[in-house]
């Protein structure tokens, strides 16, 4: 089966194809530079520069935010636009939890039952969520918006830390024995959404469809809050 992945939900913007759940292709690009609005053009070169077309997709997974409100609209546009006119299944996937995903092995290997993901909300505060080792298997919780210095208060030693938003942290500003993951895990990709559904196995989410998919902003964008404010 043929698969395509769409991670827009951050600067650094990346799509890959999969072959029974082997990546075969993949591009990334700066989304701030480059603009994910480029995203069906680099499509199109990533599929015929490895002798494939569109109709050979069988599936999409398309990261569906919480994150850069341009990228995941782009992203989950381009999403249902193949869903529906391939008729092929669509999965959308939480972004905090792929990029938390890469660093449980990390995690296992200190012996840390907490992995602990923040992504940039803007306004000062954070996107968190955090991966626990609970009965016997790692499971995620839902997503909190907290101010840096009410999340810092949370940390404790034994901990990962991991996600886009943590290149603003000092390792001082740690508790001991509270680690940041490597800088090369930080960002969720293309390649380890597909690493994050194999690892689930049988817990993967079901598809959505063309019409169900709807991105996880998290939070109203500015202007959104503000002609709340007017109503």
């Amino acid at each position: 089966m043929l698969t395509l992945y769409l991670e827009t939900s951050t600067r650094t913007a990346s799509i890959a194809l999969s072959q029974d759940d082997q990546i075969v292709a993949e591009q990334s690009w700066d989304a701030i530079q480059g603009s994910a609005a480029g995203l069906t053009t680099r499509l199109d070169q990533l599929l015929s520069s490895n002798g494939l077309k569109p109709n050979q997709i069988a599936r999409v997974v398309v990261s569906r935010g919480p994150g850069s409100f341009t990228g995941l609209r782009i992203g989950i546009t381009t999403a249902k636009s193949l869903s529906f006119a391939l008729g092929i299944p669509v999965i959308g996937l939480n972004s905090l939890q792929v990029a938390g995903w890469p660093s449980i092995a990390i995690a296992e290997q200190c012996h840390c039952n907490l992995v602990r993901v923040i992504v940039d909300a803007q306004r000062g505060e954070l996107f968190c969520l955090d991966w626990s080792f609970q009965h016997g298997q790692w499971s995620a919780t839902e997503i909190a918006i907290l101010s840096r210095t009410e999340w810092l208060t949370q940390c404790r030693s034994q901990q990962i830390v991991t996600g886009p938003a943590a290149a603003r942290l000092q390792p001082e500003t740690l508790p001991t024995d509270c680690h940041l993951a490597p800088t090369e895990l930080w960002t969720p990709s293309a390649s380890s959404m597909c690493g994050f559904l194999r690892w689930l196995g049988s817990r993967r989410p079901d598809p959505d469809t063309a019409i169900s998919l709807l991105p996880e902003y998290g939070r109203p964008s500015a202007a959104e809050e503000k002609r709340i404010q007017l109503i």
